[in-house]
C-alpha cells in the first residue's frame, strides 16, 4: 500500500492511547511486550479511524550528575508496511 499524504478528505489525527490501545497492538504482535510495558506514552496516528502509525516513548532519569531525565522514544512503527 503506497502512503497517500493527509487531504482535508483524509485528516490525520493523532491522540494519546490508553491501555485498551496497548493490549490492542500486543495481541496484533506479540513482539511488543519486550518493547511497550506499564507506563509510558503512546501516540496513534489514525486516518479517518484507521491506524496508521504509533509511537511509544518513556521517560528514564539520567543516570548523570546533570539531575535531568530525558524522553526516550522506544518505537516508531508504521503497521501498515
Amino acid at each position: 500500500m503506497a502512503f497517500a499524504p493527509p487531504s482535508p478528505d483524509r485528516p490525520i489525527t493523532l491522540r494519546m492511547g490508553d491501555e485498551e490501545d496497548k493490549a490492542k497492538l500486543k495481541k496484533q504482535n506479540p513482539n511488543l511486550n519486550h518493547l511497550i510495558w506499564e507506563g509510558g506514552y503512546l501516540i496513534l496516528a489514525e486516518e479517518c479511524g484507521r491506524l496508521i502509525g504509533y509511537l511509544w516513548a518513556f521517560k528514564r532519569e539520567i543516570p548523570a550528575p546533570v539531575e535531568a531525565s530525558e524522553l526516550f522514544i522506544n518505537i516508531i512503527d508504521n503497521p501498515q508496511t
